[in-house]
């Protein structure tokens, strides 16, 4: 595979760089109960047409994703929580962000650059979050940053494990936060 272009010193895939999927839009009401999903983009891909931008959500349709969006078609409504997307060639993202397809695979180079722009990206959002769940392979994970660190009141949970146990693990995060809105 050929590496992501860059004509950053850094070496950055030109499109995290300087990025308009700017986290900054996330409304306060996204956040009321103070949940948030962070997931990983996924290899598997919708294949739109040349050139056609699709939400974030929309192109990527790995595990994690399937579940998710299942999820959302079982309590159509449910959601006003934040979803973000952690991308190879994009950075952090929201569910929402317009891309065109793409195939750039994470590598642990590519992570360690990303890290301190999906700090920056992360560290200004308001309200915290309080209850994180992240579902992401241990590449992903080295471009985070330390989340229990930069939100220090939040309840951070991983997925572990193999991939069915950690879609078990996603699915039942989500309906936890589905009993929790049915009993108010």
């Amino acid at each position: 595979m050929t590496p992501p272009q860059s004509n950053h010193k850094m070496g950055l895939p030109r499109t995290a760089r300087r990025s308009s999927h700017s986290l900054d839009r996330l409304a306060s009401s996204e956040l009321e109960d103070g949940r948030m999903l962070i997931l990983s983009c996924s290899k598997r891909k919708r294949t739109p047409e040349q050139g056609e931008t699709v939400q974030a959500g929309s192109l990527y349709d790995g595990a994690a994703f399937r579940v998710f969006k299942a999820w959302k078609r079982r309590y159509p409504g449910m959601q006003p929580f934040p979803v973000l997307v952690l991308s190879a060639k994009h950075g952090i993202i929201t569910w929402s962000t317009r891309l065109t397809s793409y195939d750039l695979e994470m590598t642990v180079g590519i992570a360690e650059l990303l890290r301190p722009q999906v700090r920056e990206r992360l560290e200004p959002i308001r309200p915290r979050p309080t209850n994180v769940y992240v579902e992401m392979g241990r590449t992903y994970l080295c471009a985070l940053p330390d989340l229990k660190r930069l939100w220090p009141n939040a309840k951070v949970s991983y997925g572990r494990g193999r991939i069915g146990e950690r879609m078990r693990d996603l699915r039942n995060w989500l309906e936890m936060i589905t009993a929790h809105r049915e009993a108010r």
